[in-house]
């Protein structure tokens, strides 16, 4: 059970240990009656006023608490995913120092955007000026990313991957790797699980990762 639910369920369970509390108080010490009518049956109207109000105090407090719960972990979430991002381009930057060969750079540069957890899984196609895939990297895909590949070698892009090359800037897919089955939407979505952008210098496009 996550910690919100947990929250929620805890201030329900006061406010209604409260109410038994105040019926024992009632029964037992001011022996206004026997306790399982003060419970709830033969409850004086007074009684069913505060003991009501109360509860929804702390049914209230808890639905409160368990929302602001909820976007604090969203939040932490968020950092660290940000964090592992940024120890992957930190590691990215590395590698550009001490690999020379362009081959073997991108394929690391997939491997460490990987290696921190920051994305499940990442590609870096190279393209000609048709915007033909002429070479392909990647990471956590294995032989997933074979038919994407090879639609790619071809010039076959998926319509995501057509806006990602013609524009500059992040764009929001749903399904990069899948794309050779089905394209996803092009359109930034709160469920989108992927990121894609076109690899420039000044005026020249060589590729997209994603």
């Amino acid at each position: 059970m996550k910690a919100e639910h947990k929250i929620f369920v805890l201030s329900v369970l006061a406010g209604l240990s409260v109410w038994v509390i105040d019926a024992v108080v009632d029964s037992y010490i001011f022996r206004f009656g026997p306790f399982l009518d003060l419970l709830i049956p033969d409850m004086p109207g007074h009684e069913w006023y505060i003991r009501t109000v109360i509860l929804g105090v702390f049914v209230a407090f808890g639905l409160v608490v368990a929302v602001y719960a909820r976007h604090l972990r969203t939040a932490r979430e968020r950092i660290a995913q940000l964090n592992r991002v940024l120890l992957a381009i930190r590691n990215v930057n590395q590698l550009i120092t001490r690999r020379m060969d362009r081959d073997g750079l991108l394929q690391e540069v997939c491997r460490e955007l990987v290696k921190t957890r920051g994305f499940h899984s990442a590609w870096i196609a190279l393209t000609d000026e048709s915007h033909r895939a002429t070479a392909t990297y990647q990471a956590g895909l294995g032989e997933a990313f074979e038919p994407l590949a090879e639609r790619l070698g071809r010039g076959d892009q998926p319509e995501w991957c057509v806006e990602a090359l013609a524009r500059p800037g992040t764009l929001d897919v749903a399904e990069p790797v899948s794309a050779h089955t089905t394209p996803p939407p092009s359109r930034p979505s709160s469920r989108s699980s992927g990121l894609a952008v076109r690899l420039e210098h000044e005026a020249d496009v060589f590729g997209l990762l994603a």
